[in-house]
């Protein structure tokens, strides 16, 4: 995805949400969760996987961010495991503060009006379950088609453009490696493939 890829992307998601409230069609609650999963997704770097098992409590305040309150950091359930060892955690400090204000908006106006039981899915259905990662990646399809974009395009792809982004903007390698749990630094510069062009 290029820079106008995304952005046309989640705009296209907003658009959604205020398309569905004017013509008071159901479904409004929905499209506004996944116009915020999608941020979260690109400003957190996270697969459809992580994103599906996050929890309203993985927010957490971070030493680098004060500014950001409890927000300053996503402590992120990776699917990644070693043999015969549960998956580990990774810790993802916070880098984008409108995705930040996205979620608190999030929080306030639209999850308390899931039914979610005891449930602390950060993304409910509408039947109280959690929003699984197949259901992340058809959204992510749905609305891809409806721009026209490439078929090819995926929610990894937005991990992708979420380094590409980092080093274009001066980040360190070896930070973005760090956010987005590498061991090898040059996994990190092969996946972001910057090659002087917005192209990820």
């Amino acid at each position: 995805m290029t820079r106008e890829e995304l952005q046309r992307f989640l705009d296209y998601a907003d658009d959604q949400v205020e398309e569905a409230v004017r013509r008071g069609r159901k479904g409004a609650l929905a499209h506004y969760r996944n116009a915020t999963l999608f941020k979260v997704v690109y400003a957190w770097e996270l697969s459809g996987s992580e994103a599906s098992g996050l929890d309203i409590s993985d927010f957490q305040p971070h030493a680098d961010v004060p500014e950001l309150g409890g927000f300053g950091a996503l402590s992120v359930l990776t699917g990644r495991r070693a043999k015969g060892r549960p998956p580990g955690r990774r810790t993802v400090v916070s880098m984008m503060p409108w995705a930040v204000d996205a979620v608190r908006e999030y929080l306030i106006e639209v999850r308390p009006r899931y039914r979610t039981g005891l449930s602390r899915a950060l993304w409910p259905t509408e039947r109280g379950g959690r929003l699984l990662t197949r259901g992340i990646e058809d959204r992510f399809a749905t609305y891809r088609d409806a721009l026209g974009l490439d078929r090819t395009l995926t929610p990894h792809c937005m991990r992708s453009a979420y380094m590409a982004h980092l080093l274009m903007g001066g980040a360190g390698l070896e930070f973005v490696q760090e956010q987005v749990g590498h061991r090898c630094p040059a996994t990190t510069a092969s996946c972001a493939r910057l090659e002087n062009k917005e192209s990820i």
